[in-house]
């Protein structure tokens, strides 16, 4: 029951089943907010109401910004030095004493009491907003924080209706002054869950996110008020958008002000109880926030797209005009309601949305600067001058006085926001016209409500002429070729086609068509094929002409754009193009008359197309082959299939492409053996392809095939797997568990089942958990053998085992992270990893933290105990004899466990150890190592096998166990597996060189890479007349990496100074290597980026 309700709840809401526990406590915090903030605010406000009326408003709405800048100012002191989740907790905190305080003081009729409560409450709104902002994201990453904070974030309106409606509904029982304490348990109740949250989650704020400690740096210099005031006026004045943003402000808040305090007359008059006034406000609240919500949700998206940003940003000041109006008009409760809507409601919903995509004009640098300005200096300044205005005016005996400086200043800022408009239009184009297109955060819908100075400025980009040119080549150096100008202005075309494309209006296909034809053949073809998509009337007769360009991309883009907008006459000028020199535009051709197979034509189109996918011409037979994608059930289909075993692996790729559309199409269910054959090839692009063709048939068999790429080593097959696998959803969940649980797959192939497992929805962490149990199992094995074997007295044949064993627990612990990454979050997963491997006890006791906060305590309860070992605590070891039976009383029983282990290097281990234990005449050890060197199936235990029986005759230089634990010692090899290892050790060659034998001289073009198995090498450098020893090397060092990566001689020589054993790898090797094992490049070039960074740091600090 409880996981159908899940997955329901996980259509619709995007959140997926692991994060429900978190997401519901956070969304439970955020409704306690929303229910606070309504309580306290109509409460209050109803209480001041009827004890001061409106008198006493003016003055409190020029005190509130005051407040509320000390609060802020106040928080900001705090929030750098403590926890946010502790300050979420502060936060809800303070204001509790002061309710009950003045409570008490209610009861004395005290009446600066109701305005010392409004004004409190309107001040700290902001600072409990303030704190969950900053409190929220700490518990996502960025990508879950996209997903997750607008789910949670409606708790907040959810909580907000909630208050408002519990106001309504108890006033008329406890009175006005008790509503307040129902704040108080809306506090209470934040207090709670932020505690529960932060016990059972771990916040993942900016101390723990470091994996390191960061390098000191200089404290930055602190910007007071006045050089944020100074800047952010500099930065307005410089734009007149900046500049009407500003004043469309001031005279919004100066306005709001006014609006306020008029219908809060008005409300006064009609409710002049106190209990009658809060619960008729709870009402309208609740109600109107209900509606707000429809229209922020509905109707504020569907403005933006039939009215633009332009004509939506009109929208909220015509609506204050219209209150204004009404108040003037008729001062009657209906007004008040509508002009509280506005303020309140309709306010965010509508201003709020229109100032952030107005300024996204203008580049995000300067708009975060200017968006803080505004919040910071200009809302304050616009409310502090409202309130003035009013605490002046107040006294005049005019009724109609401020309806009418209202109506004014909303005149005011419906004309600023005409010039707001206007501003936002000219920034638009001088933003297309600088070349900063990439720089518009605007979605299609968006794009699409362009007017035409828009699509003008974006169509003058298509102009080659000198401004346009000078404009786009003051970004490139004087030192650009004159085809990289071209080029760049090129892009910079294609950009502008792309945009006139998506906006797709009528203007936009008028200005595409202008500029036709154009010099380069890929611009006329990209204009072609926008007008094709656009499809406005004209549209096929303009492309007609150019069927019979001369450029072959040119006509390609004619031919696919009729058939898109449909041309009756196609086919008829296609049949007399099929026998075109051009083999694409010969492919087209038969791709269009065959569609067609009623035409005149057809017959000769099939005799043409079955002539040309015999071909020995290479180019001919790639272009049959893309006919199929088009061409109604044919025969010729076997010879798609016959394509993909040729030789030649273009034709292959060709015949991949086409299947891939025929099986995407619905076309194709049944598996041929050549397509399956094609996982096994050496070419990873075709892998992939084979393995997007079997994803588009979709069927279970095609499944199971493509699982069989689990165990491929090259990561951009993985990440192909995965996404192949994700339109097969639930059926897919399966066999990829089946793949987890079994012993006889390799990590490499679970590695892949979790990745893929990872992007399925609909995967519960109950399944997990048999899969779970079944690697910890494993690895406290691994963990017991390798302790036991370390606390027993040391023998050299050991070694090679205890290595092994180390190497099995780092993978299977890799795999059990990867896990947590599946059902909690990647960031937990990076955090445990780097987090227990650091040597600072703080560092690992913050990973341990973050694994405990992990909802699924089933798995964690396991995975503490052998994480927490340290050598002093045998918690680990008794779990592991409780829960699995898990103990060794000698090395005999390690080694029998050992010698049936699935893994290779742990089988090779014990084979070395048991051989060194073992009296060679041992009749049952004899037979176990000719049954490896018959049965096994991997080459290497054959190997060890028959050398241990004397079998094979001992191959001069190092055995492949001494060259493994060699590298193990190299430190640009040290972190990886054997498995990776054995690449690498594939690819050496051991050298020797005597006393002062030169390895390479100063200036060599050589490029090998030098391991010291033993002895030392002495690094020389020419300085004049003499030779300076640099440094000298001992065993375990290298050097010549760089040259391996660079072709540039030596920078100096390298002497033997002593008889040496070298293994060198060549560059050959090495890219050989790669090939074989991808993920080794990483490990290289990440020592290799270490070894830079000593170096540096070695470097003395040259001072001026």
């Amino acid at each position: 029951m409880k996981a159908q309700l899940l997955g329901l709840l996980g259509k619709l809401f995007p959140v997926q089943g692991h994060e429900w526990s978190k997401a519901v406590m956070l969304l439970s915090a955020a409704a306690f907010i929303g229910m606070g903030g309504s309580i306290s605010r109509v409460a209050a406000e109803g209480l001041f109401l009827t004890r001061f009326g409106v008198e006493y408003y003016p003055n409190l709405l020029l005190i509130t910004p005051f407040l509320v800048l000390f609060a802020t100012t106040l928080y900001g002191a705090y929030s750098g030095r403590v926890s946010s989740n502790r300050m979420m907790a502060y936060s809800a905190m303070v204001p509790i004493p002061f309710i009950i305080v003045l409570r008490i003081f209610m009861e004395w009729e005290f009446s600066w009491v109701y305005f010392a409560l409004y004004a409190f409450v309107l001040a700290y709104a902001s600072v409990l907003a303030t704190s969950w902002a900053v409190y929220l994201p700490g518990h996502y990453d960025v990508q879950e924080a996209k997903r997750l904070l607008p789910f949670i974030n409606s708790g907040l309106l959810i909580g907000a209706v909630a208050g408002a409606l519990i106001v309504a509904a108890l006033v008329p029982t406890i009175g006005a002054a008790n509503v307040i304490l129902l704040w108080l348990g809306a506090l209470l109740g934040i207090i709670v869950v932020v505690q529960t949250v932060g016990k059972l989650f771990t916040a993942m704020d900016a101390d723990t996110r470091k994996t390191q400690a960061p390098s000191p740096r200089p404290a930055a210099k602190k910007t007071s008020v006045f050089d944020h005031l100074k800047e952010g006026v500099s930065y307005s004045r410089s734009s007149a958008l900046f500049m009407t943003t500003a004043i469309a402000t001031i005279a919004t808040m100066m306005a709001l002000q006014i609006l306020d305090f008029e219908y809060s007359k008005i409300f006064a008059r009609a409710y002049p109880d106190s209990a009658q006034l809060t619960s008729f406000l709870g009402i309208v609240d609740g109600l109107t926030t209900i509606l707000a919500l429809f229209i922020q949700w509905f109707i504020v998206p569907k403005c933006i797209r039939s009215m633009g940003v332009q004509g939506t940003n009109f929208i909220f000041p015509s609506l204050l005009t219209l209150s204004f109006t009404g108040i003037l008009a008729a001062p009657i409760l209906l007004t008040g309601v509508f002009s509280r809507f506005t303020r309140s409601s309709l306010q965010p919903s509508l201003r709020g949305t229109t100032r952030t995509l107005i300024l996204n004009a203008v580049p995000r640098k300067t708009s975060a600067l200017v968006r803080s300005f505004n919040t910071g200096i200009v809302l304050p300044v616009g409310q502090i001058a409202g309130a003035l205005v009013l605490v002046l005016l107040k006294g005049l005996s005019i009724p109609i006085l401020f309806p009418v400086l209202g109506l004014l200043i909303s005149a005011f800022y419906l004309f600023y926001s005409y010039l707001q408009n206007k501003a936002y239009g000219d920034a638009l184009l001088d933003l297309l016209k600088e070349d900063k297109v990439h720089l518009l955060d605007l979605g299609d819908d968006e794009l699409k409500q362009l007017d035409a100075a828009a699509v003008a400025a974006i169509s003058e980009r298509l102009r080659p002429d000198q401004t346009s040119r000078t404009a786009l080549f003051a970004n490139l150096s004087d030192d650009d070729h004159p085809q990289e100008r071209a080029a760049a202005q090129e892009e910079v075309s294609l950009a502008a086609i792309e945009l006139l494309r998506t906006v797709g209006s009528k203007p936009a296909f008028d200005a595409l068509r202008e500029h036709l034809p154009y010099d380069s053949p890929r611009l006329t073809a990209a204009t072609l094929e926008a007008l094709a998509a656009i499809g406005s009337e004209g549209a096929v007769e303009t492309l007609r002409p150019y069927v019979d360009d001369v450029e072959q991309v040119v006509r390609l883009a004619a031919i696919d754009g009729l058939r898109q907008l449909g041309d009756t006459g196609l086919a008829q000028r296609m049949a007399a193009t099929l026998d075109d020199p051009d083999m694409q535009v010969r492919a087209r051709a038969l791709s269009v008359v065959l569609s067609q197979p009623q035409g005149t034509a057809a017959q000769r189109a099939a005799q043409l197309w079955e002539r040309m996918l015999e071909a020995d011409d290479k180019e001919t037979r790639i272009a049959a082959l893309s006919v199929f994608a088009d061409a109604p059930e044919t025969p010729l289909q076997s010879r798609l299939y016959r394509a993909l075993d040729h030789e030649d692996p273009d034709i292959s790729r060709a015949a991949l492409a086409a299947l891939n559309e025929l099986a995407s199409a619905g076309r194709i269910q049944a598996l041929d053996s050549a397509l399956l054959h094609k996982l096994e090839d050496p070419d990873v692009e075709l892998r992939e392809q084979a393995l997007n063709a079997l994803a588009a048939i979709g069927t279970d068999e095609a499944l199971n095939h493509m699982l069989v790429l689990l165990d491929d080593e090259q990561p951009s097959v993985q990440e192909a797997l995965a996404n192949a696998i994700k339109p097969f959803g639930k059926r897919a969940i399966e066999p990829l568990m089946t793949c987890l649980q079994s012993p006889q797959r390799s990590f490499r192939a679970k590695e892949s089942a979790l990745l893929a497992l990872g992007r399925l929805d609909g995967v519960q962490a109950d399944q997990f958990l048999a899969f779970w149990e079944s690697e910890l199992r494993e690895l406290y094995r691994d963990k017991l053998m390798l302790t036991h074997l370390q606390s027993e007295t040391p023998q050299a044949a050991d070694t090679f085992l205890q290595v092994a064993l180390q190497d099995a627990y780092e993978r299977r612990f890799s795999l059990l992270l990867q896990l947590l990454s599946v059902w909690s979050s990647p960031e937990v997963a990076r955090l445990v990893a780097s987090g227990l491997q650091d040597e600072d006890r703080s560092k690992r006791a913050q990973a341990l933290e973050a694994l405990e906060s992990l909802s699924e305590r089933r798995f964690t309860r396991l995975f503490l105990p052998v994480l927490e070992a340290d050598g002093e605590r045998d918690a680990w070891r008794d779990l592991a004899q409780r829960q699995w039976s898990l103990t060794y009383s000698g090395a005999d029983g390690v080694l029998d466990d050992c010698c049936q282990s699935t893994d290779k290097w742990i089988l090779i281990g014990a084979m070395l150890s048991e051989q060194a234990r073992t009296a060679a005449a041992n009749g049952n050890w004899q037979q176990r190592l000719y049954a490896l060197e018959h049965d096994a199936e991997d080459l290497d235990v054959r190997d060890i096998a028959q050398q241990l029986l004397g079998l094979a005759a001992a191959e001069p230089g190092l055995a492949l166990t001494d060259v493994l634990l060699f590298l193990k010692r190299v430190p640009l090899f040290s972190k990886m597996s054997l498995t990776q290892l054995r690449a690498i050790a594939g690819q050496l060659v051991e050298r020797h060189f005597s006393r002062a034998e030169t390895i390479f001289d100063e200036g060599d073009f050589s490029r090998d890479l030098y391991l010291i198995v033993s002895g030392h090498v002495d690094i020389v450098q020419q300085r004049g007349d003499t030779q300076q020893t640099l440094v000298t090397l001992n065993d375990g060092d290298y050097f010549g990496d760089m040259a391996i990566f660079e072709e540039r001689p030596r920078s100096a020589s390298a002497v033997a100074a002593g008889d040496s054993r070298l293994l060198m790898l060549s560059p050959e090797g090495f890219r050989q290597t790669i090939t074989q094992e991808p993920a080794i490049s990483f490990e290289i070039f990440r020592e290799l980026s270490a070894r830079l960074r000593r170096i540096d740091n070695l470097r003395p600090v040259t001072q001026d």
